[in-house]
């Protein structure tokens, strides 16, 4: 804040950091690409136990361990998909086109 007398004085900030959430965990896997047309690709470091993936509805579109799925024959638009690893449970959005 300015003074008016040549002098600025600077208020303290607080940077919050969401607690519960490491955030090299969170860039652990990687869905691409997003929008997909053709195929997803999932990626990471993480062991993969379970993918499951929703529409915007909740009807269940994929249920499976593969990483490489195809998605040509989706309808377009938001889904869901939810990777289980021993460790946690990550939900992403992507958008088929």
């Amino acid at each position: 804040m300015f003074n008016g007398g040549g002098h600025v004085t600077l208020s303290p900030i607080t940077v919050n950091t969401p607690v519960g959430i490491d955030p090299k965990e969170v860039s652990d896997i990687h869905i691409y690409p997003n929008p997909v047309s053709d195929i997803l690709y999932i990626e990471g470091d993480l062991s993969i136990q379970n993918i499951t993936i929703f529409n915007t509805t909740g009807q269940l579109q994929y249920k499976g361990k593969e990483t490489v799925i195809p998605v040509s024959d989706w309808n377009k638009g938001t889904y869901f998909i939810k990777i289980e690893t021993p460790e946690k449970a990550l939900t992403k959005k992507f958008i088929v086109k």
